[in-house]
């Protein structure tokens, strides 16, 4: 072996023995957290191409009135790994600005409001094992309306909706007792044409 390369590996063995103490002095003291760390959970959101389509539905009203043709759209949170569960977790909006083609942009940053987990009317946090959960992510009803989908309660001076063409941005992160997901941000663009039947014509979700 090169005499130099010998030299070398002797420097590094001494290094490695210096240093060996104050390694061992912060494993012990952090053990702990950089367990913690390594076993959260790993949340996603994402979109996937089965989602874009919608859902065809129709609202029931209690009060009697008509039901209301409406298409729904969907974001799915996963948990990634397979041996921790992610505790209690919601999908919290941190960034809604409303943006109509003609009218004043409604700009609102929250920490508090959550999306309406699919077919559930209120606010519910969700153990994520190595699976997935669905939101309702917004609708459109076939009387010329695109609504966020916030679990209630949601305060009465907050814009969540369009009522004709226009966008509408997000912040998005899965917030849980033991983990959060990276924020997804996305852009909502409709073209104002309710027509149910070929929702995905007038409407484009990307991300930004």
């Amino acid at each position: 072996m090169d005499p130099k390369t010998i030299e070398l590996m002797k420097n590094f063995g001494g290094l490695l023995a210096m240093l060996a103490p104050w390694i061992l002095l912060f494993l012990a003291i952090f053990r702990d957290d950089l367990k913690d760390i390594l076993l959260r959970p790993k949340l996603i959101l994402d979109i996937p191409n089965q989602l874009k389509t919608g859902e065809r539905t129709v609202l029931r009203y209690s009060n009697g009135s008509e039901d209301l043709p409406c298409v729904y759209f969907h974001i799915r949170a996963k948990n990634k790994r397979r041996r921790r569960v992610a505790s209690e977790a919601l999908l919290i909006v941190e960034r809604l600005e409303v943006i109509p083609d003609d009218g004043q942009v409604s700009r609102s940053f929250l920490d508090d409001l959550s999306i309406k987990q699919r077919h559930c009317d209120k606010r519910t946090a969700t153990d994520i094992g190595y699976n997935h959960v669905y939101y309702d992510l917004f609708r459109i009803t076939e009387n010329g309306c695109l609504e966020i989908l916030l679990a209630p309660p949601v305060p009465n001076n907050l814009i969540c909706r369009l009522d004709g063409p226009g966008k509408i941005e997000l912040d998005l992160s899965m917030i849980a007792i033991n983990g959060k997901s990276k924020t997804k941000k996305l852009r909502i663009v409709w073209d104002g044409d309710a027509d149910i039947g070929n929702t995905e014509a007038h409407i484009s979700v990307d991300e930004v």
